[in-house]
């Protein structure tokens, strides 16, 4: 009281409200920065039941922070709320945003493939200086919540700090979450704003449950049509295959099938690959959809059950393209040959007639191609075998045993012009230890009843690209193929029919050729 002849009045104890604006002014900046990264981190790095359903990228500083790699979650692309602050709903999305969804790599000169696979969360500009307070606010009580302080209050204020100091946890998370409040995702194709539009955030999951940030971002996400869960159902298949390459293609692998979810902005982001099997076991059942991996084909009417694996090797292709490659429906089993005896004797174990019947073993006879026609030095041994191709390599493999010979040569003729491109593809940037060349004839019939029939190709692997490049859409839609196809591997000094090279290459051809193929094998030739 400063009135003339008032007397003065002195407290016995010291203002709290006053200590703690004083020691707000003493937090240094940048700790209050580094108070906020952390709690950003911690809430929006959490989940549904503390499993987070988006892998967290925090903070980037370029396109080369965030990875383009195929992981199991999308990922949630936090940006500092002192790189970029949004105003109002129709300001544009910020220039760093569009160079983030786009560009890869620390150049910028790459383009991301996997845009469907982020969404960006950015800050309020509007709420950024409270949620600065609030961190001050944080780190000041915390301090002063040290004995160091405390001896100096009377016993009910330092209650009263231990309370202000827990209750500044849950301001700042609240702080965080209604500042961050405009989220950004891919955008369908033609959207108004270009690759990426703007989702606001509920602001009644701050006060509900902060701490997880992740909570709002779901819900909007399953709002927009956006966002699969795994207990979710799958969309579609006719419209999962119009929106893909499955459509002209015919046939993908399921790999590059889950693949495309996250690259194409008008599929929906997938959280685990439960939802994309459940989706092609839903096309095989209602008649859209053949499945295929190794020797397990699953197409309609099968029973159901089938497990479906998503790699490099598993294919799913549309009913019209398992018909035009012979493969559903399922042919029927080939007759059994005539077991009567061939009175031609043989000179060696696994050695050929002149019918060019399989004498080494039990494989199946086969009609002779010019690979069999071939006059052999004498003294080469030879073996052939026809079937599944896994199932043929091992009989080759029995023979050349038992006969104690290496592999000079092994010429493979799939029997369904699927494989037999496929495996010309593969053989091509394969690498084999062996020289590779081929042989092509044939042709095709297509729908308007126009043919085509290809004299003959000799020559390399490689030069033979070109050739499989075209041939492959057009006996595609083609109603009538028919390719013979040789691929012959040579191995100048042997190839032992043992050990784990025959394992390495026994599992590349079995990889590449699904259905049954003929096999025939040679000894190398005797050095004079």
């Amino acid at each position: 009281d400063d009135r003339p002849g008032a007397p003065l009045r002195f407290l016995a104890e010291a203002n709290l409200n006053k200590i703690i604006r004083t020691r707000e002014g003493m937090v240094d900046p940048g700790d209050a920065r580094a108070e906020i990264h952390d709690r950003i981190r911690g809430i929006f790095g959490s989940g549904k039941g503390g499993k987070p359903e988006f892998e967290v990228v925090p903070f980037p500083g370029g396109p080369s922070d965030i990875p383009d790699d195929a992981s199991d979650r999308p990922r949630l692309v936090v940006l500092s709320p002192d790189a970029v602050g949004i105003g109002s709903d129709s300001d544009p999305v910020p220039a760093l945003l569009r160079r983030l969804h786009e560009r890869k790599g620390a150049d910028d000169k790459e383009l991301r493939l996997r845009r469907n696979h982020l969404v960006f969360l950015a800050a309020e500009a509007a709420r950024k200086e409270t949620l600065r307070q609030r961190a001050v606010r944080r780190l000041a009580l915390a301090e002063l919540k040290k004995p160091v302080h405390l001896d100096d209050l009377a016993e009910h204020q330092r209650t009263m700090v231990g309370e202000l100091e827990k209750k500044s946890q849950t301001d700042l998370a609240v702080a965080v979450q209604q500042c961050y409040r405009r989220l950004f995702v891919p955008a369908r194709a033609g959207a108004p704003g270009g690759s990426l539009e703007s989702l606001p955030l509920d602001d009644y999951d701050a006060s509900e449950k902060p701490g997880n940030g992740q909570r709002a971002v779901v819900r909007a996400l399953r709002e927009k049509g956006k966002l699969r869960l795994p207990e979710d159902q799958p969309d579609a298949p006719e419209y999962v295959r119009d929106k893909t390459p499955l459509k002209t293609k015919g046939e993908m692998t399921t790999e590059a099938l889950r693949d495309e979810f996250r690259q194409n902005p008008a599929l929906p982001m997938l959280i685990g690959d439960q939802v994309f099997a459940r989706g092609v076991r839903l096309g095989v059942e209602q008649g859209r959809f053949v499945y295929r991996c190794r020797d397990l084909l699953f197409g309609p009417d099968d029973p159901p059950g089938a497990e479906i694996v998503v790699d490099g090797e598993s294919t799913v292709c549309t009913v019209q393209y398992a018909k035009n490659i012979g493969i559903w429906p399922r042919p029927a089993p080939k007759p059994e040959p005539d077991p009567t005896p061939d009175p031609t004797p043989d000179r060696h174990r696994g050695a050929k007639g002149r019918t060019g019947e399989d004498r080494s073993g039990g494989g199946r006879p086969h009609r002779q191609s010019d690979e069999d026609r071939r006059e052999r030095p004498p003294g080469v041994w030879s073996g052939s075998a026809e079937g599944p191709m896994g199932e043929a390599l091992a009989r080759v493999r029995e023979q050349a045993q038992q006969a104690g010979v290496s592999l000079g040569s092994l010429t493979i003729r799939p029997q369904e012009w699927g494989d037999a491109l496929r495996l010309l593809k593969a053989a091509g940037t394969a690498r084999l230890g062996a020289e590779t060349t081929v042989e092509l004839e044939g042709g095709y019939e297509t729908r308007d009843g126009s043919s085509y029939c290809m004299q003959e190709f000799r020559g390399t692997v490689a030069d033979a690209g070109p050739v499989v490049d075209f041939l492959e859409p057009q006996c595609r839609d083609a109603t009538s193929v028919n390719l013979k196809i040789h691929l012959r591997l040579t191995f100048p000094g042997g190839f032992p029919p043992t050990g784990e090279g025959w394992e390495k290459l026994a599992g590349k051809l079995g990889r590449w050729v699904i259905g049954a193929a003929v096999l025939s094998a040679e000894s190398p030739e005797a050095k004079s």
